[in-house]
């Protein structure tokens, strides 16, 4: 009982701790679910719907109908299965009314249910569910209307949508020229009449710099993804649909870019080739291929021999069908989120590059230049120097937190 209602153990040792005690004394087991709060875990409460069906109905009955009200939807199949066992009044009218619900587990648990209590007027609910059913919901529609419920994915996205207008029109938001400075106003500090973020060691208004440098940190951080998103991923599902030869051949090269870590790469490609923006989406772009041929070919690998690939295949359709239109539907997901989480990776490591001199060259706006550049003036204005840093930290975060909302949204109900 103590474990049962601690919130110290894990929802497993709960859950176990929960099936052991109801199976004991049943005045015991009610008299402390009446002064307990719902476990902050789903299965934990769906376990405990269930064992409530084996109690005294007049007492199990009331817990049943709270529980019923449950903000997730994992919880409600089992609350109705058990309402449905203790033949609860207006059972009927619950199963017909969760026909209705969103979620296609409380749909299907309702008209099993309606089946075996043989619920009268129940007939025509059900050709609605069965058509509702046969409609269905995209794959795309589903995840955006989870992701629509995240309001901290929401919230990250709003940002960076904002981040992306200032720098796709950034004339229309500063006043200065990014490139103008002036000796008389150099290293002016935080909230100068006419410069709000100060300026840099030569005058320039930072302001503009940040938002103008914001054009090609973007760049160099979205760019290379979506070059290696192409080619890795490409070259991911080849691999693993095909299987043999050509999944050892594809793996082994990546295994042989693998043993060099991202930085290390990108730093002995750009130095070969010279610095400049074209070379630093060159570097970052085959620095970001290999893992991404990794994901492609890990999931690919996990679905090429499943039913549906199989009928595909017996039906006739080729190989490069198969991939395009059976394959990349269910595997898009997990690489696309995989794709975005690398994107404040390469925010960072094309700042890196500026910084060390061997990405973008002055006199161009740039984050990770700019940090250069102010490095010698940290002593005298410790706030201005941080500003560029700021920036890279806020737009990696936001693209982290986006790629977290986007798995909760993408993932497939286990």
């Amino acid at each position: 009982a103590k474990q049962f209602r601690s919130r110290q153990e894990t929802f497993v040792v709960r859950s176990a701790a929960m099936q052991a005690f109801a199976k004991g004394d049943e005045d015991a087991f009610m008299t402390v679910l009446s002064g307990l709060d719902p476990d902050p875990h789903w299965s934990v409460r769906a376990q405990l719907a269930t064992a409530l069906a084996t109690k005294d109905r007049e007492r199990a009955l009331p817990r049943l109908a709270q529980m019923l009200k449950d903000s997730d939807a994992r919880v409600i199949p089992a609350v109705l299965t058990a309402l449905a066992k203790l033949n609860a009044p207006d059972i009927g009218k619950i199963l017909i009314q969760a026909l209705t619900n969103d979620d296609f587990v409380v749909r299907t648990y309702a008209a099993a249910n309606i089946g075996e209590l043989k619920v009268d007027g129940a007939v025509e609910p059900l050709i609605a569910a069965f058509k509702r059913a046969q409609q269905g919901k995209s794959y795309w529609r589903r995840v955006w209307e989870r992701l629509r419920d995240d309001k901290v994915t929401l919230a990250v996205i709003g940002v960076l949508v904002m981040l992306l207008v200032m720098v796709v029109f950034a004339p229309w938001f500063t006043v200065h020229d990014p490139y103008t400075g002036s000796v008389l106003r150099r290293l002016k500090p935080v909230g100068t009449p006419g410069h709000w973020l100060g300026t840099d060691e030569v005058g320039r208004d930072l302001w503009a710099r940040m938002v103008y440098g914001g054009r090609l940190s973007l760049l160099a951080g979205v760019m290379p993804v979506f070059l290696a998103l192409l080619i890795g991923g490409f070259l991911g599902v080849a691999a693993g649909y095909a299987g043999g030869l050509v999944n050892s051949a594809i793996m082994r090269l990546t295994d042989v870019l693998y043993a060099f870590p991202s930085i290390l790469l990108a730093i002995a490609i750009t130095g070969i080739l010279g610095s400049g923006l074209q070379n630093t989406i060159l570097a970052l772009t085959i620095s970001f291929i290999p893992p991404v041929i990794r994901i492609s070919e890990s999931v690919t690998t996990q679905v090429r021999h499943l039913d549906f690939v199989e009928a595909a295949r017996a039906s006739g359709a080729g190989p490069l069908t198969i991939m395009r239109y059976h394959i990349l539907n269910n595997v898009l997901g997990p690489i696309l989120v995989y794709a975005t989480s690398l994107i404040s990776i390469c925010i960072i490591l094309a700042a890196g590059l500026s910084f060390l001199g061997l990405g973008v060259t002055p006199p161009s706006a740039e984050w990770g230049l700019m940090l250069n550049n102010l490095r010698q003036a940290l002593w005298v204005s410790p706030l201005v120097a941080a500003l560029p840093g700021v920036m890279i930290f806020i737009t990696s975060m936001c693209f982290n937190l986006m790629s977290d909302g986007l798995r909760q949204a993408m993932d497939v109900r286990l």
